[in-house]
């Protein structure tokens, strides 16, 4: 037995017909796809920095970078 709760709503999904098991899986692999992706983001905003830091300091720049 597994419930979830949507808007405050608990619902059992064992109860769940076919297209509603069909639409809970979909958002669920939705939801796992825009973590991967903010994931991915933050590592790729992360490397940014840090690529920019080394290209500041062998141009002899000692500021904090600003990307934009």
């Amino acid at each position: 037995m597994s419930k979830i709760t949507i808007n405050d709503k608990e619902y059992e999904t064992d109860t769940f017909n076919e297209e509603q098991v069909k639409l809970f899986n979909e958002a669920q692999f939705v939801t796992t796809e825009l973590d991967r992706i903010s994931y991915v983001g933050k590592m790729l905003d992360a490397q940014r920095s840090v690529l920019v830091k080394a290209l500041l300091d062998s141009l002899g720049d000692t500021s904090e970078p600003v990307v934009t």
